[in-house]
């Protein structure tokens, strides 16, 4: 089984405020040659990268379902320690995640999606991945959001979450 990884590539991102997703950061918006991998918790959480067939570099990463999340009125965490390049995310395309939580802070998204801790940290434009000694993605960062930013991901975790409530 091939693992995570990181080219040396140097890699910019932008976050993309769009309807129906709390999260959408973009690293490259070219069509065809995608590969979909996706991190699952249960109905209720989905993490998605959209990655490039040839080179399994991450062509955009989405928050497609959450229910569980919290918001903090502080400055979101940031390691110390990380080398800097173009993550590559090979396939099973299905990964069952332990757990699915997403913390949003006043200037940055923490996605939680294993117990297991990171050991060491990759960094790809303005996305920190945490990585277990497993080799398996844990955590994924989302650093300097801006305002507008922040409030887009809080209302439609909100909007998402109103639908998902049974009366």
């Amino acid at each position: 089984m091939k693992r995570i990884y990181l080219d040396q590539k140097e890699l910019k991102s932008y976050i993309e405020c769009e309807e129906y997703f709390p999260l959408r950061v973009v690293y490259d918006k070219s069509s065809g040659n995608t590969d979909f991998v996706g991190y699952y918790y249960s109905d209720s959480g989905l993490l998605e990268f959209d990655v490039n067939r040839e080179n399994n570099h991450i062509k955009q990463m989405q928050i497609v379902n959450c229910d569980k999340y919290g918001f903090v009125d502080a400055d979101g965490p940031c390691p110390d320690d990380f080398e800097e390049g173009a993550l590559c995310i090979p396939l099973p395309s299905h990964n069952d995640c332990d757990i699915f939580y997403v913390t949003v802070y006043r200037d940055s998204m923490e996605i939680s999606i294993s117990t297991e801790p990171a050991v060491k940290y990759f960094k790809s434009g303005q996305v920190i991945f945490g990585i277990s000694s497993k080799e398996h993605l844990v955590s994924v960062l989302v650093t300097n959001m801006t305002a507008a930013e922040v409030k887009h991901a809080k209302n439609e975790l909100d909007i998402a979450s109103s639908y998902n409530t049974t009366e």
